[in-house]
């Protein structure tokens, strides 16, 4: 299967700008013959969107780019991340959710199980967890479909569990032969090879290929870069997308394992990439044009002459 791995950059509450930036990776994926195109985690929204969750019009406006979308996708499956409101009348009422698109309407809707509510995350304030998991068909594949975190609860990795129920498992018991990720996975160092650790895991652990697309740009604090992955079922690599800096990255999942060493950027320049790409996009999503930096080489104090 030919999978492209759209690597966007969304700005929280543009709409109209992530429905046109979704459409023209779609149609270059499109172009390269791709049989599924995979968007990350929130997409059409933005992540994180936080207390604009809250906003009625702000779910509305959510749902219906979605419907825009699906009615420009063809033959040629999307995987997009969205905001999906829950027919329950207890709970928050809103999923952290992923839309399978074909031919111009939405097959599939999966949910996220797993809600982080520690360090900078707070979902649990937002949404309800899934109280099942999704897979769908795709060329006689039956693809597991996961969202971020869900992937972050592997026994075999965390000697303390924050979950009782591990979804990757329940996706391989529901028969998945592919796994695929939507994130919203923000930098801090360190996080690049825990990631691949934890897709090579998956993959040698459940027999499996997992694809894996990461949101990346600076929204508020956080700064997302990028690094999409996939790796065989060997857990051997495939692709990797760019860091700090938006991609699409097409993946052939039975071609033959990228080879040379895993390469990862000096600390110092990844600090530094990180620092730009936040105080850049900052700037840009909110629309300033300039900015006044003052600098100061420090306070000289005058003191009176001491009497002779």
């Amino acid at each position: 299967m030919k999978i492209a791995l759209a690597q966007v950059n969304p700005t929280v509450g543009d709409f109209k700008g992530n429905l046109a930036k979704i459409l023209s990776f779609t149609k270059q994926a499109e172009r390269r013959s791709s049989d599924l195109c995979i968007f990350p985690e929130m997409a059409i929204t933005g992540y994180p969107a936080r207390d604009l969750l809250l906003n009625r019009d702000f779910i509305d406006d959510n749902l219906k780019t979605l419907d825009r979308l699906a009615g420009r996708v063809g033959r040629m499956a999307v995987i997009v991340g969205y905001a999906a409101r829950s027919s329950s009348t207890t709970g928050k009422g809103l999923f952290n959710a992923g839309a399978f698109i074909r031919e111009g309407k939405v097959r599939k809707v999966f949910h996220k199980m797993l809600l982080p509510a520690y360090d900078v995350f707070d979902e649990d304030r937002y949404f309800d967890p899934a109280d099942h998991v999704t897979t769908a068909s795709l060329k006689g594949t039956r693809l597991g479909l996961s969202i971020c975190e869900d992937i972050w609860n592997d026994p075999a990795l965390w000697k303390q569990r924050f979950y009782t129920v591990d979804p990757v498992e329940l996706l391989a018991r529901e028969g998945a032969e592919l796994l695929v990720t939507i994130s919203a996975s923000p930098f801090t160092i360190g996080r690049r090879s825990m990631r691949r650790s934890i897709l090579k895991n998956i993959a040698a652990k459940y027999q499996m290929p997992v694809v894996y697309v990461n949101q990346v740009g600076g929204n508020d604090q956080l700064v997302f870069d990028g690094c999409s992955l996939a790796v065989n079922r060997d857990g051997e690599l495939l692709a990797a997308g760019r860091a700090f800096g938006e991609d699409l990255i097409i993946v052939d999942t039975g071609a033959a394992p990228l080879r040379g060493p895993w390469v990862e950027e000096p600390l110092q320049e990844t600090v530094y990439d990180t620092l730009a790409l936040g105080v850049r996009d900052y700037a840009r999503k909110c629309g300033f044009r300039a900015a006044v930096i003052g600098l100061s080489g420090g306070i000289t104090l005058r003191l009176p002459r001491a009497s002779p």
